[in-house]
């Protein structure tokens, strides 16, 4: 399930939720290490023997958004 998936599943269970911040925070959190495994997936496939800056990757790309 995506966190997108996750946060919409979320939503329609509780529409006037109290925790929305909560949830919300939550749903980028899972965001974050799905784009994290996704980068880690693509640099095993193509970068072998090198440990891959998936943070770096994460913060220059998504920190300031």
């Amino acid at each position: 399930m995506t966190a997108v998936e996750w946060l919409i599943e979320q939503i329609y269970r509780n529409p006037i939720a109290i925790y929305k911040d909560e949830i919300f925070n939550q749903a980028k959190q899972m965001e974050k290490e799905q784009i994290e495994d996704a980068f880690d997936a693509g640099w095993d496939s193509g970068q072998k023997g090198c440990e891959p800056p998936k943070y770096e990757y994460y913060d220059k790309t998504y920190k300031n958004k």
